[in-house]
């Protein structure tokens, strides 16, 4: 009788009570909305860190890969440059070694002149005779010649420059 007006009830149901109450304070918290929205609230919270973390290393990852790209590219554009920097150097060479030819033989005296013009010499004689008939001088041709050749080289030069100005544009 004094289990019963302790707990207000008979024995069995007495101790029963207060698991029975703790379940059911369990169940209204369950079914409470706002601790529903907090548990949303921290499921929603995990996620988007997780997610944070990810979008995080994966922005990393790209940036460090796109920061090795543009290296290997302006390491490829630098060795393009240099190859061209050697190339124009030899066609500058070209250049150089024409023209002193050119200076020597024009600038050194000569009498193949003289004996050309004497009309008394076979040479004077067959250059008279190729001028009378509209022949022109050999030495026009040669002289012809070695400019187009020249010119050959500028224009790969100026190749090589445009080639030169945009590898070093694309690298930059």
């Amino acid at each position: 009788a004094a289990g019963r007006a302790i707990f207000g009830g008979n024995a069995a149901e007495g101790a029963q009570g207060p698991a029975s109450r703790a379940v059911d304070k369990a169940r209204a918290r369950m079914n409470d909305p706002v601790a529903k929205a907090d548990r949303e609230r921290q499921r929603q919270q995990k996620e988007a860190d997780a997610k944070a973390a990810r979008d995080a290393a994966s922005a990393k990852a790209k940036a460090d890969k796109d920061a090795a790209e543009a290296k290997k590219r302006q390491d490829e554009a630098a060795k393009k440059a240099a190859a061209i920097d050697e190339k124009m150097a030899g066609k500058q060479e070209d250049i150089d070694k024409i023209q002193a030819e050119k200076a020597a033989a024009l600038g050194g005296k000569s009498n193949e002149t003289l004996r050309a013009n004497d009309i008394r010499s076979s040479e004077g004689m067959a250059q008279f005779l190729a001028l009378a008939t509209g022949r022109e001088d050999p030495a026009i041709e040669e002289n012809r010649k070695t400019n187009m050749k020249l010119e050959e080289i500028r224009k790969e030069l100026r190749a090589l420059q445009q080639e030169k100005v945009d590898i070093l544009g694309a690298a930059a």
